[in-house]
């Protein structure tokens, strides 16, 4: 018979009740009885301690014995009472809530009593990882104990059910005060999530194994990385539990952030690298659609002549150049969320600007951002540095497929403002597309033309009008394309000192010179031949080297040559300038200051470099006796060279009034489409050197 089976003080049996209710009290059993309107009329006093609950002994407080399990739970105990066969003997376990957080397992047996209550007797159960961790003779046990990884037990809705020793070795919290609790409340809050997602998952499809990383809180206030390794193990009685093992990982983790972050930081600015900016740019671009309008603009900076920072201060102080501009960069854009920025390489850099109200809002940024970043840079070495840079801008549009075509177009429009000089910005619009590729076109064109010497040499004379006769020839190049035409030196010249094909020219002009000498040698004509050579190719080819081994080929005299060179060279590059020069004049070689008085450092050309002879600018000559500082600076030269006893020629004569007015100042040496235009070397053979008519 049931303790209760009788408790109507009306019955025969109800002399006993005040005796089942001692028996009840001191029992080691969970004893409570339940109303048939669910509430509870009485809990013994294991009841009330674990739930810390004040003692229920009437039908007047009106707890509901449904508030201690779940929703899952008091269906199936309500469904089991509807057909069960009332012996009470069918003993099931169910998660029992003592507190509002905490749970225990606990074996139920529950009974419906004749007048309708029903009686709850249970026991809490041991759990097995406890019993194990507690038998000396479990040859797990010592492991159980020992090991620093967290081994836990959950109930299937996700409470603590066991935790060993290394949690609170680990985490610093006691065990006591997570057992029944969530679990989940342990994970940081960005990852519950996800862990909470896993393991529904689990139980709800029977997922046998999973694996995940989280981040666990300890008692501190800071968080460890967590690697999981769960289980589901299904029980006899046909529910499940989760157990498995957490190791930290958070020195891992830690190694592993700091590798990501150099493989997609740059080492030197620690800021964004190419490929970061490409993956952010791959995700808001296709984030952002065209047509809710221009929220995405992808901007390139170049500074303007890096490498001739490298150069001259070496790169350690390109280095802190680099350096100085990354930490600007920071300091503006760190705290604004449109603006993403990074390092592609070199003195390249690129930001990602969107969600912007206009394209002025655009232009207004780079500009502000051109301004800060022209600052001078202050370096280690005591050096004040300016720089200039040039920006390329490229706006998003309905045109653009995919993220790469935006990048190349703001490369594109980087490329446009280099080409007139830099220190500016372009928005990139189609057009530039078309010169690009017109650019590539002719460059391609170029390499070909070197490579199958389509180039040609014409001979322009200097001539002597007191001895009326010619004392130079310089050597032209030209392009005879064949879709195009005569190309413009201007033109072609550009592409070839930017793309490097300059130094295969100055080779290929060498040589040819050379060739034209022997011919001119084989005819008694010894006159010599001025050739033109870029900064480049002066410090880049070995000048000396490159005569010396041309001439011998071609068996002609290293006197018959003329080397002009402008005032592009580097003043900075001094010693290895003269240098060069020196090399040059021990070979019998003169050298010629080609287009005088348009560089700001022209005086300081003739203090330090040893000068043959000067070519004054045609821009000069061409409005000789027109405009009065122009007269003024060609007469200033003269005077100048005179003085210095170096001969001056006149470039650009083109009409018999300034031949004429050069006359009456006793500028002897003139050169000009008057006095002859540029010739092939077949047709300068057939010239009469010492005959000259005006």
């Amino acid at each position: 018979m049931n303790y209760f089976q009788a408790t109507d003080s009306n019955s025969e049996s109800g002399v006993c009740l005040p005796m089942l209710r001692y028996v009840a009290d001191n029992s080691n059993e969970i004893i409570f009885l339940a109303s048939n309107i669910d509430t509870i009329i009485y809990a013994n006093e294991n009841f009330n301690r674990l739930t810390d609950s004040l003692a229920i002994s009437s039908p007047q407080e009106e707890t509901v014995w449904t508030f201690y399990f779940s929703e899952e739970a008091v269906s199936s105990i309500k469904y089991s009472l509807l057909s069960e066969d009332g012996d009470g003997n069918n003993q099931i376990r169910y998660e029992f809530f003592t507190k509002e957080d905490t749970s225990i397992q606990i074996d139920f047996r529950i009974s419906r009593l004749d007048n309708g209550y029903i009686i709850f007797i249970g026991n809490a159960v041991v759990d097995h990882y406890a019993q194990t961790a507690n038998d000396p003779s479990s040859v797990y046990s010592d492991l159980i104990e020992r090991t620093n990884d967290i081994i836990y037990e959950l109930s299937s809705d996700g409470r603590i059910r066991y935790l060993n020793p290394a949690f609170r070795k680990v985490t610093g919290w006691e065990v006591d005060d997570w057992i029944g609790k969530k679990f989940y409340s342990l994970i940081h809050p960005k990852d519950q999530s996800l862990i909470f997602g896993r393991f529904k998952e689990e139980v709800r499809y029977g997922s046998s194994s999973t694996e995940q990383s989280v981040r666990i809180k300890t008692k501190n206030g800071g968080y460890l990385d967590f690697h999981f390794q769960t289980l589901l193990i299904s029980l006899k009685d046909g529910r499940s539990k989760v157990s498995g093992i957490g190791r930290d990982v958070t020195t891992t983790v830690l190694k592993l952030r700091k590798y990501k972050f150099h493989a997609l930081h740059d080492d030197l600015c620690q800021i964004p690298n190419r490929k970061y900016f490409k993956i952010k740019l791959e995700e808001a671009f296709y984030d952002r659609p065209s047509y809710k309008g221009p929220r995405l603009a992808v901007i390139f900076i170049d500074i303007d002549r890096f490498k001739y920072i490298n150069d001259t201060l070496g790169h350690l102080m390109g280095n802190e150049v680099i350096s100085s501009i990354g930490k600007r960069l920071k300091q503006t854009f760190i705290d604004n969320s449109n603006v993403f920025f990074g390092r592609l390489g070199g003195d390249e850099f690129a930001f990602l600007v969107t969600d912007f109200q206009s394209i002025e809002s655009v232009t207004s940024l780079v500009e502000d951002m051109k301004a800060k970043l022209q600052e001078p840079i202050l370096l280690s070495d005591g050096h004040r540095v300016n720089i200039t840079i040039s920006i390329g801008i490229a706006i998003k549009n309905e045109l653009y497929e995919n993220s790469s075509e935006i990048l190349r177009d703001a490369d594109i429009a980087l490329y446009s403002v280099k080409a007139r000089g830099g220190n500016g910005f372009d928005i990139f619009i189609p057009q530039m597309y078309v010169n690009m590729k017109s650019a590539f076109n002719l460059e391609t064109d170029l390499r070909n033309a070197i490579h199958n010497e389509s180039l040609t040499l014409y001979f322009q004379p200097i001539y002597s009008w007191k001895h009326k006769q010619i004392i130079c020839f310089e050597s032209l190049i030209r392009w005879h394309h064949q879709k195009y035409g005569m190309v413009s030196p201007a033109e072609f010249i550009s592409i070839a000192e930017k793309s490097g094909l300059i130094l295969d020219i100055g080779d290929l002009v060498f040589r040819l010179t050379c060739q034209q000498l022997q011919r001119m040698q084989d005819r008694g004509i010894m006159i010599p031949i001025s050739i033109n050579v870029s900064p480049i190719q002066f410090f880049r080819q070995d000048l000396a080297g490159l005569i010396r081994k041309y001439c011998k080929e071609y068996g002609v005299s290293s006197k018959l040559i003329r080397i002009e060179i402008t005032e592009g060279l580097d003043f900075n590059s001094l010693p290895e300038s003269v240098k060069i020069m020196q090399e040059l004049q021990e070979l019998g070689i003169q050298i010629y200051m080609d287009d005088f008085g348009t560089g700001y450092s022209s005086l300081n050309y003739l203090l330090n470099f040893p000068i043959d002879a000067l070519k004054i600018d045609q821009s000069f000559i061409s409005q000789y006796g027109i405009d009065l500082k122009a007269t003024t600076i060609v007469k200033t030269i003269l005077q100048l060279g005179k003085c210095l006893d170096i001969p001056v020629i006149a470039e650009g004569l083109e009409s018999k009034k300034a031949y004429r007015a050069l006359r009456e100042i006793d500028c002897e040496f003139m050169q000009g489409y008057l006095l002859g235009k540029p010739l092939p070397g077949s047709e300068i053979l057939k010239i009469k050197p010492n005959r000259l008519k005006i």
